[in-house]
């Protein structure tokens, strides 16, 4: 996590005297990010401006395509303040007017427009297509900005090395690719698709329906194993990825909707019985899971028959 601070920038135009330059009105706005955790060196910073320079650079091999629209990232660069304690570093770049948006993030996030497909093919059209023109070794997601202007990417890796611990490696490319509907935009581009599993389709459905379970996706440990991406084409490594992930997610989204469906029961069983100790005892027994019915009607004796009790067992 991270602070973001507003800086202004004096103006650098020729001519100016000391008054003019120190005039905020002819200054330009800048975001100046610090993170939170004050053991973070250096080292992080540096990585950070440089994974959005190299995002930049794929930003540039992907316009040369000539796309309907245009994908650029804003320039990064560090400053020291050796004037304060400890000489803080920050990480700045030009502040963006107009509305800030996240298009998909390193955990299997990907925006959805209405029925089918995204609200925005060109953001990840773009992450597709990183992943194809760099000979599928990797990928740049977290698409997020103004339009097409781009900050704070994140780089997934085949063998996941550098980039930091965002780089979830190619557990983060399959976790894409598993919500990533490929767009006319991506067929123009001459982007392979990677076919869906019957499963992931499911999923993918249960997805846009508005589950919690589906919507939490993106936790590394949802897949248990890595398939050895030396043994066949890394397109069947990430196909069995994408499908151990859906069956994972499905089975949890099956517990949480059996869940959801017992407690509507159980509402309305309340509402159906009759005042008394007796069903006191059975709802407090089915809420502790007690056997000892003896047990369960001293607990429920002094309570009201209104059967409230037994909402927070």
């Amino acid at each position: 996590m991270r602070r973001c601070y507003r800086m202004m920038k004096e103006s650098q135009a020729p001519g100016l005297d000391d008054n003019q330059r120190h005039d905020w009105s002819r200054s330009s706005a800048y975001v100046a990010k610090e993170y939170k955790d004050g053991a973070v060196g250096r080292a992080a910073y540096e990585r950070d401006v440089m994974a959005q320079q190299e995002a930049k650079l794929w930003g540039e091999r992907y316009d040369a395509l000539h796309p309907p629209k245009a994908v650029d990232f804003l320039l990064a660069f560090l400053i020291t303040l050796p004037g304060r304690v400890g000489s803080p570093v920050f990480a700045c770049e030009r502040m963006i007017p107009g509305e800030y948006l996240k298009h998909n993030n390193n955990s299997g996030f990907v925006e959805k427009g209405e029925g089918v497909g995204h609200s925005r093919a060109t953001p990840q059209a773009f992450s597709h297509f990183t992943f194809v023109a760099s000979g599928n070794k990797l990928m740049v997601v977290d698409m997020q900005g103004v339009s097409d202007l781009y900050t704070d990417p994140q780089l997934h890796t085949l063998d996941g090395k550098g980039y930091g611990e965002g780089n979830l490696g190619a557990h983060g490319m399959a976790l894409f690719f598993a919500a990533h509907h490929c767009s006319p935009l991506c067929a123009k581009l001459g982007l392979p698709p990677l076919p869906r599993t019957a499963v992931e389709e499911d999923r993918v459905a249960l997805s846009s329906s508005g589950s919690s379970a589906v919507e939490a996706t993106g936790r590394v440990t949802a897949v248990s194993s890595a398939p050895d991406l030396n043994d066949g084409s890394l397109a069947q490594a990430l196909h069995s990825m994408r499908l151990s992930l859906s069956a994972t997610l499905t089975s949890a989204t099956a517990r949480e909707a059996a869940e959801r469906a017992r407690r509507c029961r159980e509402r309305s069983q309340y509402r159906q019985r009759e005042p008394g100790r007796a069903a006191a005892v059975g709802v407090l027994a089915r809420h502790v899971g007690s056997s000892d019915l003896a047990a369960a009607a001293a607990a429920a004796a002094p309570r009201s028959p209104a059967l409230h009790v037994g909402t927070h067992g």
